[in-house]
């Protein structure tokens, strides 16, 4: 997942970049950067949060039209 990222590195610095969780530049102020596996663990993380987000949003459109078409919600009542 691509994404704009912000952080803040233990000098306090805030750091921003687009990409990905791997992709962390190293501070400017201080030149810290996490570990390239720690780095990975988050982005994994981060993919597994995106895929779980998606599976709810998709399971509740599938309830959100199933329980519409259980009310009769095809449209609006005539003359309503």
């Amino acid at each position: 997942m691509t994404a704009f990222l912000d952080a803040r590195c233990p000098c306090g610095k805030k750091i921003g970049w687009a990409g990905k969780v791997t992709d962390r530049p190293f501070c400017p102020d201080c030149g810290y950067r996490p570990p390239q596996w720690a780095l990975e663990q988050a982005q994994l993380a981060m993919e597994h949060d995106e895929r779980m987000l998606l599976e709810l949003m998709e399971n509740e459109d599938e309830h959100t039209t199933d329980a519409a078409a259980e009310n009769g919600a095809a449209g609006p009542a005539p003359g309503g």
